[in-house]
């Protein structure tokens, strides 16, 4: 057959241009052959593409030939064909019966193919057919062959694009797609990677996997050790993700703490979990760094495509929300998007910026609950207690919104407003001649530890012009585990002030008596929960007795909190408690309507 040299230049530049000859086998086009047998109902089928020379079998299905002489080949009739090409008896035909076709043991009588056409309009091969008896095809059996035929194309072009991407990558700066620090993907290579496996996935039938791991409680590694130790970590980190899952997922680093896996050709979404498990318990696995032995765990959020989203914005947002539940859950583990998750995370949207709303506008009100001195009972201070008016009238007490304050760090200004509000709600009342009583401020953890604090306290002190010795800060143990250090500057600070320090639901968390010594506390508070215990439980009493006895010991004052009943007030009295608070001596109210009780 006469090949026209020009058009087959062009013909062999686009064949070669897709990388595919001699090329390993690859599912993909062994899954169309298969498709084509089974419903073309023939022992073989296979897909060519015509070289100069050869036709070289890229996927065949019952036969283990490979390649032919080209001019021998029924194939190089086919791409001279404007559609599909069926020789029912090749003996019968003027073209072939001079010769005889054999795929290994099976002598071809009968021939159905149709060219593979590139983009470009090139015809660079043929998918095909062959049977060992004469036979015809139906219509419905030759559309088949045509669609399938181009599902042979799109597959050379999605995998033409891969090499393309591939060559690209090469090509480009290795920093421009990798993170600098652990030499992991970055988030444009992810990226990249996450849309080329999307595409694969809708062609397949397939799942892609987004896993968003971020390390627990990395920020105290940074904090206490230093962050090139810190930095040492996430390279440990990173290489053991790598070696973990080579060759079955991209692994990215988008910064700080928080890693990226993508896992493609899932057929069960469920096989993302296998993985997950296993990239936690390597982390679980102690690190030897700088002389310290570092015990890391990780909070895993996996979103599948395309049950959790569609796109992959989408898909990073749905496994972010997973990833922080699984935080909320104490870490260590992995969770699945759910749909509920995306409502609860949206719900937490709203309260956040009705909260931020609530906060710049200083929607909040202080309330004030008295606090007197034991045995007489006269008023000599309030403690202030923040509250959040809705509309409609309801009061939110800050159980419902200071986690939420204290997820979103809002808790540094608002607590630095109440801090404000407090000391000059306390000054009005001086002016009117309530010269002996203090105000106690609850700080968070947050706010104390934040680098402006003593920036706060002197200008709430200087705004209101308050007295520092009226004022009364306090605090849970839990300041005191984080970062004891800075506690102890801070204490030291506020007491060259003259302000006091309370600890707060003291019995109730993790300090030692050590450091209670360390600190000098000025004042102790006895948890609501041991007082109201104290006139039913002898056990309760006893302790409450000797907490009394070593505060004073400490040089400290004791707040006995949550006072009810007469009996726990007259128990607090005889065992030398200095104070007291509770609905015995008044509820949290506003200031005016103090002032009117008393």
């Amino acid at each position: 057959m006469a090949v026209d040299p020009g058009r087959e230049r062009l013909r062999l530049h686009a064949l070669r241009r897709y990388e595919v000859l001699d090329s390993l086998p690859e599912v993909e086009f062994d899954r169309i052959t298969r498709l084509v047998a089974t419903h073309l109902q023939t022992p073989v089928a296979f897909i060519n593409f015509l070289d100069e020379q050869r036709g070289w079998f890229k996927a065949v299905h019952g036969m283990l030939t490979r390649q032919q002489d080209r001019h021998m080949s029924v194939c190089t009739h086919t791409i001279e064909q404007p559609d599909v090409l069926v020789v029912p008896d090749l003996t019968l035909d003027a073209r072939f019966a001079h010769q005889t076709i054999i795929f290994d043991d099976l002598t071809v009588r009968s021939y159905i193919g149709v060219p593979l056409v590139s983009p470009d309009g090139h015809r660079i091969g043929t998918l095909s057919a062959v049977d060992r008896t004469p036979r015809s095809y139906t219509p419905q059996q030759r559309a088949l062959l045509v669609d399938l035929a181009a599902v042979v194309i799109d597959e050379l072009e999605l995998r033409l694009a891969i090499l393309k991407w591939r060559e690209a990558d090469r090509r480009s700066s290795h920093a421009a797609h990798h993170d600098a620090l652990t030499g992991l993907a970055n988030r444009a290579l992810y990226l990249d990677h996450a849309e080329l496996a999307i595409r694969h996935a809708n062609r397949q039938g397939t799942h892609v996997a987004f896993l968003m791991m971020d390390l627990d409680r990395f920020k105290h590694v940074n904090d206490s050790l230093g962050h090139h130790v810190g930095d040492e970590l996430l390279r440990v980190i990173a290489a053991r993700c790598s070696n973990l899952v080579r060759g079955e997922a991209t692994v990215a680093r988008f910064g700080g703490d928080e890693f990226a896996l993508l896992l493609t050709e899932l057929h069960d979404p469920q096989d993302a979990s296998l993985i997950a498990t296993k990239v936690l318990a390597a982390l679980q696995e102690p690190v030897e760094l700088g002389g310290h032995t570092l015990n890391v765990s990780g909070s895993v959020g996996i979103a599948v495509y395309p049950r959790d989203g569609k796109d992959v914005p989408a898909l990073l947002r749905a496994a972010d929300i997973a990833m922080y539940h699984a935080k909320q859950q104490g870490g260590e583990r992995a969770c699945f998007h759910t749909e509920q998750l995306s409502v609860d995370a949206a719900e937490k949207l709203h309260r956040h910026q009705a909260l931020e709303r609530a906060v710049q506008r200083e929607e909040f009100e202080v309330y004030y609950q008295p606090q007197v001195q034991l045995p007489a009972g006269n008023v000599v201070g309030v403690e202030a207690l923040l509250r959040w008016p809705q509309p409609g009238g309801q009061v939110l007490l800050p159980g419902a919104f200071i986690p939420l304050a204290e997820q979103t760090r809002l808790i540094i200004p608002l607590g630095a407003w109440v801090l404000r509000q407090a000391c000059l709600q306390l000054n009005r009342w001086r002016d009117r001649g309530r010269l002996d009583w203090t105000v106690a401020v609850n700080v968070s953890a947050q706010q104390w530890m934040a680098p402006g604090f003593l920036a706060q306290v002197d200008e709430a002190l200087q705004t209101s012009e308050l007295p520092p010795e009226c004022l009364i800060l306090e605090l849970t143990e839990s300041h005191l585990v984080g970062d004891p250090g800075t506690a102890q500057r801070v204490l030291a600070a506020l007491r060259d002030r003259s302000v006091k320090v309370s600890l707060d639901d003291f019995g109730m968390g993790y300090s030692n008596l050590n450091q209670l010594v360390r600190l000098a506390f000025g004042q102790l508070k006895l948890d609501r929960s041991f007082v109201a215990s104290i006139g039913s439980d002898e056990r309760y009493a006893a302790l409450v007795r000797h907490m009394i006895d070593l505060a004073r010991e400490l040089g400290a004052s004791v707040v006995g909190e949550g006072v009810e009943t007469q009996h726990e007030r007259d128990l607090l009295t005889g065992w030398g408690c200095d104070f007291a608070q509770g609905f015995l001596f008044g509820r949290p109210v506003p200031a005016a309507q103090l002032d009117a009780s008393l």
